[in-house]
Formats: C-alpha cells, sequence, structure tokens
C-alpha cells in the first residue's frame, strides 16, 4: 500500500497547525499538576482538591501520558492525536484478540489488562474532574469516539476477566462459559444494567467484578457523555473547514 494513501486516509487534508511541533506532554502534564495545586485555573477544597491533585498526578505512572508525549516530539500537533488514537485501539484489540482466540489468559496478561483498564477508568475520570486543565478539543465528535472506544475496552477487559474468573473456580458464575462470546455477552448486559438472569455472579470475586462494572456504568456513561453533548456548542471545533463544511 503506497504510503501517500496511507497519509491520505490518517491526515486527509491537515492544516499546517496539525503538523507543527508542540510543547513536550511531560513538561505540560508537570504544568497541570502546579495550576490545581495553585488553583490558579479553579478553586477547589477539600475531599474534591484531594480527586483532583491524585487524578493530575496519577497520570505519571501510566504508558498513555508517555505515549502522547514522544508522538508530539516525533510528529507535532497531528502525531501526537494519531499516536493516542492508535494506543487506544490498541488497549482494546488485546483483550478482543484474546477472547477471539478462545485460550486461557495468563497472570501477566490479566495483570497488564487490569492496569490499562485502571488509567482508562481514571483518564475518563480526569475529563470531568480537570477540565479545566485540558486544552480545548480538536473535535468533539473525535472525543465522543475515543470515549466509545475506551468504553469497549473496559467493557471486553471484563469480559477477559470473567473468563479467566471462570476458568480458575468451579463457581464462578451460574453456568459455565464455554468460549469467550459467552463472557462478552455477559459483560455487556452487565454494562447496559439490563440483567436478564441466565448469568449471574456466585463466587465473592465475581460479584465484586459485577459491582464495579454495573458502578463503572452508571457514573461514567452518564457523565461522560453529558459533560460532552453539554460542552459541545460552548466550542468551536478546530477541525472544521472554512466553507463550514465537515
Amino acid at each position: 500500500m503506497p504510503v501517500s494513501f496511507l497519509k491520505a486516509l490518517l491526515m486527509g487534508n491537515a492544516s499546517v497547525r496539525s503538523r507543527e511541533r508542540v510543547h513536550p506532554e511531560i513538561k505540560l502534564q508537570i504544568l497541570n499538576v502546579h495550576r490545581v495545586w495553585r488553583n490558579k485555573n479553579y478553586r477547589d477544597f477539600g475531599l474534591e482538591r484531594i480527586i483532583r491533585l491524585f487524578l493530575v498526578c496519577i497520570q505519571f505512572f501510566f504508558p498513555g501520558l508517555y505515549i502522547r508525549h514522544f508522538g508530539g516530539l516525533f510528529g507535532g500537533f497531528l502525531g501526537r492525536r494519531l499516536a493516542t488514537e492508535f494506543y487506544i485501539l490498541g488497549k482494546l484489540v488485546i483483550p478482543v484478540a484474546v477472547l477471539l482466540g478462545d485460550f486461557r489468559p495468563g497472570q501477566f496478561l490479566l495483570a497488564l489488562m487490569i492496569y490499562l483498564m485502571l488509567e482508562t477508568m481514571l483518564y475518563l475520570t480526569s475529563l470531568i474532574f480537570l477540565a479545566f486543565e485540558f486544552s480545548p478539543t480538536i473535535s468533539y465528535r473525535r472525543s465522543l469516539i475515543s470515549i466509545f472506544i475506551n468504553f469497549m475496552e473496559i467493557s471486553f477487559s471484563y469480559s477477559m476477566l470473567y473468563l479467566a474468573g471462570d476458568h480458575v473456580y468451579p463457581n464462578f458464575f451460574s453456568m459455565h462459559f464455554d468460549s469467550g462470546l459467552h463472557a462478552v455477552f455477559f459483560s455487556f448486559i452487565t454494562s447496559a444494567t439490563v440483567g436478564y438472569g441466565d448469568i449471574y455472579p456466585v463466587h465473592p470475586l465475581a460479584r465484586t467484578l459485577v459491582l464495579s462494572q454495573v458502578v463503572f456504568s452508571f457514573i461514567f456513561i452518564g457523565l461522560i457523555f453529558n459533560y460532552f453533548s453539554s460542552h459541545a456548542h460552548e466550542r468551536g471545533e478546530y477541525s472544521r473547514l472554512p466553507s463550514g463544511k465537515n
């Protein structure tokens, strides 16, 4: 496949601003820590302040920050965005590949998925509590796509955890999962809070996992999509063409 075709497919008619150099992401994150600590953009106190400080500092312990950093160093503004998108797609591909392959994940892979899933959950939480520290988004449609991929990642990651628990414990659920599809079915039914009742958790660990996924669904689906829908008309989208056509 020609390189020019790939560039046109991924970049389209990207503006000059999209290709220009950007400030190092790690340096920007350090500045965000200073802003939150000094109440520069938002006056917080008490429990809210502790949560904001935790969220802005915990990003240094996850790979997403460094992927954005090196993507910006080598590819500018657009490189940073593309690196971020490939990263979140990669986090989705891992559990999907495990489930489609229908093989038992090892301890290292399970630990990795929990680590990446925790990063996604904390990042989504930071979109709410650290909204004043984020720069205006390039496109709210793009942001909604990213949020949707994050939600799919969480759902498939829970599917992998359910499948692994079902293999380890004999009475993890009310029925044994014959394939990864059963785990995916249960995970998405749980995330939608439908609960058909044909499969239900029996083991205490299974109940804990299901409870955490239900809490995630209630909090994040409502708050995240409400956040973007309420701000979509307050700021212009930088990806809009001068003619007004997308």
